[in-house]
């Protein structure tokens, strides 16, 4: 058996294999229909051997039942050729499995070229999938399964599938390369692996709406990062499988457990320590801050002016003092005019938190009670400055007071602020567009990391999110005139 090869890249351009046939005459091989008899010389001597031409067709005629179709010969010297259809080449490796055992029990001498591309190897039941968290909610994946009693990682090999596909529609060509429920991954050594086609496919349509596809490359890496988001939903896909296993670190256990028993914000309440009576609206804020707290995600408190963001701030600092979580100083960055205002709301409101403001020309003087305080105050012109030591340090929080400040991702300021370390991140402002949805990207990028959005993939996404806003709102009036 053989194969002809053609086009690596794609899949449309098949390799079809071929299996030629002949008999063998003691020492001396035959092909079907070139003559009645063969003849073989040894020592002088010439033995005859009169074909069984009967039995030649017969043996011929077993090989049909396998749904081998034999080709039309042109020469009567070539061997007799038999194929599969061409779009139906997955069915070798059902033969090769199943039939060629069949075969040789039954006297057949089966023999594969070196180009021959129809041989597979199965995987155990049980897929493995390790996740290690890398920073800022981003995770590296290594899916695997075992294969010959060695692990083999999965992601790899269905990576350069998906590189190889050319079609507009990838499931389908997908489908094309599977046969009677198992899909058929090549392997670097020609070989290709036999996986269940439905728990490939739901792996294939996650990594096809998680990652573009053009990231995917000719040599791909072992382990595919993960924003949370992303990292929810391939678990999703794993879970629906029982002979599939994650192995998670217990923090991001607790994680999980959290974000799938979500049913709504906690309500909470300042403590006694607060200085002042939050309204409603201020309550809910202070839950919602909790919650972000409690999932560590980060978020935008976006209030209009004068509603309080500040107050809301402070309840929450007092908040996590009270409950004794306060371990690390919580750092909130503001505009130079506004750090006066921050010190006296800190002093009216939560006197009993230790607060630091860092600005001045002496500000250095006073980097040794980092660590010691509560609260942390500095300005943006000062986060470039300063950044060496505030980098170094690891806070409970990062608050950006009129966050629209750092709409420039290029700049220092801004840069700097990428580099902090802490649980969460949060960002107060009531104007977070100024002048065009592109400048709330890098808010949204400090808040939360962990989202995979670049530029147009944002505002891609707040465009279709307007557009649906827009058609309930049209829906809602057009039932209200009915």
């Amino acid at each position: 058996m053989h194969e002809e090869r053609q086009d690596f890249r794609s899949y449309s351009s098949k390799k079809v294999g071929r299996a030629l046939v002949s008999f063998d005459y003691g020492s001396k091989f035959s092909r079907q229909g070139d003559t009645s008899e063969v003849r073989s010389v040894k020592d002088d001597k010439i033995t005859i051997h009169k074909k069984d031409t009967t039995k030649e067709a017969a043996l011929l005629k077993d090989l049909e039942k396998y749904g081998l179709v034999k080709q039309i010969k042109t020469y009567t010297w070539q061997d007799t050729e038999f194929a599969f259809p061409e779009e139906s080449q997955m069915a070798w490796f059902e033969f090769i499995k199943e039939a060629v055992p069949e075969l040789e029990e039954q006297g057949w001498k089966i023999t594969r070229d070196k180009y021959f591309r129809f041989d597979a190897v199965s995987a155990n039941d049980d897929w493995q999938a390790d996740v290690v968290e890398s920073q800022d909610f981003w995770f590296a994946l290594d899916l695997g399964v075992m294969v010959e009693g060695k692990r083999m990682p999965l992601l790899p090999i269905l990576q350069s599938v998906l590189w190889r596909l050319s079609g507009d529609d990838p499931m389908t060509e997908l489908e094309k390369l599977a046969h009677k429920d198992l899909f058929y991954a090549p392997l670097p050594d020609g070989r290709h692996l036999a996986l269940p086609l439905d728990r490939v496919k739901s792996i294939f349509e996650a990594l096809l709406e998680l990652f573009d596809r053009d990231s995917f490359s000719y040599m791909p890496k072992q382990t595919a990062q993960l924003s949370l988001p992303q990292l929810m939903k391939m678990a999703k896909v794993v879970a629906d499988h029982p002979n599939q296993k994650w192995l998670l670190s217990d923090k991001l256990n607790v994680l999980f457990e959290k974000i799938n028993s979500f049913t709504g914000l906690a309500q909470v309440n300042a403590p006694k320590t607060f200085k002042a009576e939050l309204r409603p609206y201020q309550l809910e804020g202070l839950s919602w801050l909790n919650f972000v707290r409690e999932f560590g995600l980060g978020g935008i408190l976006a209030d209009d002016m004068g509603l309080g963001k500040t107050v809301q701030t402070l309840a929450h600092i007092s908040y996590e003092k009270s409950a004794k979580r306060l371990k690390k100083p919580f750092l909130v960055v503001c505009p130079t005019s506004v750090l006066p205002n921050w010190m006296n709301e800190i002093e009216k409101l939560t006197p009993s938190l230790n607060a630091l403001a860092l600005w001045g020309k002496d500000r250095s003087l006073e980097f040794d009670k980092i660590p010691k305080s509560d609260i942390v105050i500095t300005t943006y012109p000062l986060i470039s400055r300063d950044s060496l030591t505030l980098a170094s340090q690891d806070w409970k929080a990062v608050v950006l007071d009129e966050a629209q400040m750092i709409k420039n991702p290029s700049t220092q300021a801004a840069q700097a602020l990428l580099k902090l370390k802490s649980d969460y991140r949060v960002c107060l402002t009531g104007t977070p567009v100024e002048n065009h949805l592109g400048e709330l990207l890098v808010t949204v990028q400090f808040s939360s990391p962990w989202l995979p959005w670049r530029l147009d993939q944002f505002l891609k996404n707040i465009q279709a999110a307007n557009r649906k806003i827009q058609r309930q709102s049209r829906s809602k009036e057009a039932d209200s005139k009915d």
